[in-house]
């Protein structure tokens, strides 16, 4: 934890940054690819009511 100085803020406490994270896109960049065309196409979609 990071301390934040002076009077009250003393006792408030702010999380450090995390170290480095993958991106999202990064991980799942072939997720058209992998899924249907069903899975991604959402303008195609037409809704039963």
């Amino acid at each position: 934890l990071v301390v934040v100085g002076g009077g009250k803020a003393d006792r408030l406490a702010k999380p450090a940054m995390p170290g480095p994270v993958s991106s999202k896109a990064r991980v799942y960049a072939d997720a058209n690819t992998v899924k249907s065309k069903e899975y991604w196409d959402y303008e195609a979609h037409v809704p039963s009511w």
